[in-house]
């Protein structure tokens, strides 16, 4: 019975190549570019924990009750992730101020390898 609706629903098998997935980076990948793209995920995972952090601040001074201490604690947790963002503003522009001066933009590194040689 249970053959016979999965015949129906699918009358040709699906078959899946895994030889040709391609996982993983490839090898003419510059380090630069792995570089650039790592420092990326890792601020937008630490601009995603702010705002985690924001909301659940304001939640929880929502749900106090008007209670001075769960207050104190969800305005400490608010302006923590406040100052997180700053920090966070504060570091990219720094890499960037930085990377400028020394003419290196460091969210577009060219390194040279054996595939791209330098001129």
């Amino acid at each position: 019975m249970i053959q016979e609706v999965l015949a129906a629903v699918s009358p040709t098998p699906i078959v899946v190549d895994l030889a040709n997935v391609g996982v993983g980076i490839p090898a003419d990948t510059s380090v630069g570019l792995i570089i650039g793209n790592a420092i990326r995920i890792i601020m937008m995972i630490a601009l995603i924990g702010v705002l985690a952090m924001l909301i659940f601040g304001a939640f929880q001074w929502i749900v106090s009750g008007g209670e001075k201490e769960k207050v104190a604690s969800a305005r400490g947790r608010i302006t923590n992730a406040l100052i997180g963002l700053a920090i966070l503003g504060l570091a990219f522009v720094i890499v960037t101020v930085a990377g400028n001066l020394v003419n290196i933009n460091i969210f577009d590194i060219k390194i040279p390898n054996l595939a791209n040689p330098a001129p």
